[in-house]
């Protein structure tokens, strides 16, 4: 059968394992057949990290791992996660491509059942939205998935899914495995977009605090 998306592997981690203080993120991203094709690392003081936890802000520069060129940067400001803050002061990530680019930015929407983002281009227009599983996003022994959707909710193109890695990996490490599912003919600009909206909801929904 001939597929009609293009994936791609997002390996999201940092090195603490049973440990209550939070080091830098490290990333790579993969192609479907697991080659690495960038890496990236989390811009972020110690204290910004150990105070402000999983709402804390951050630079990030995704690079080509042959080079260390930065491709992509990514900015998260600061901002308190309560629901009744989102209307006024929603999670925000900027995606610059390249850096110093505006292309777009994946903000929070209002949502008390399912978490959701839209993914919008400079001039605030929605691409998509992207939405997440009911209620609770911490369901145990099995893959979530953050469904990628028309601006109108009708249709669904792809999604970003958080794998499982096991009772032992989830209980004792911070490190996480997403895979996006692209819609196809989408332009580089737009899989930058989607890559960003997975590094927020690692943020939002996955990054354990100790």
């Amino acid at each position: 059968m001939k597929k009609d998306r293009n994936e791609m592997n997002l390996e999201l981690s940092n090195s603490s394992i049973l440990c209550s203080f939070e080091r830098k993120n490290k990333y790579t991203i993969f192609s479907p057949e697991m080659k690495p094709l960038y890496n990236a690392i989390e811009n972020t003081d110690c204290c910004t990290r150990n105070c402000c936890g999983k709402i804390r802000p951050f630079d990030l520069n995704i690079t080509d791992p042959s080079s260390d060129d930065p491709i992509i940067h990514l900015y998260r400001p600061l901002r308190c996660d309560s629901y009744c803050c989102v209307p006024c002061c929603p999670q925000v990530l900027e995606v610059n491509s390249p850096p110093g680019t505006l292309i777009g930015r994946i903000v929070q929407e209002c949502s008390f059942w399912h978490p959701r983002l839209t993914v919008r281009k400079p001039d605030d227009d929605v691409l998509f939205v992207l939405k997440g599983p009911f209620v609770c996003h911490c369901r145990c022994c099995s893959d979530l998935d953050y469904q990628l959707l028309t601006a109108d909710e009708d249709t669904k193109l792809g999604s970003i899914t958080k794998k499982w890695r096991g009772c032992c990996s989830e209980a004792f490490t911070d490190s996480d495995n997403f895979r996006i599912d692209f819609p196809v003919g989408l332009t580089a600009n737009t899989k930058a977009l989607l890559i960003g909206a997975a590094f927020l909801v690692d943020f939002m929904f996955h990054e354990n605090t100790r």
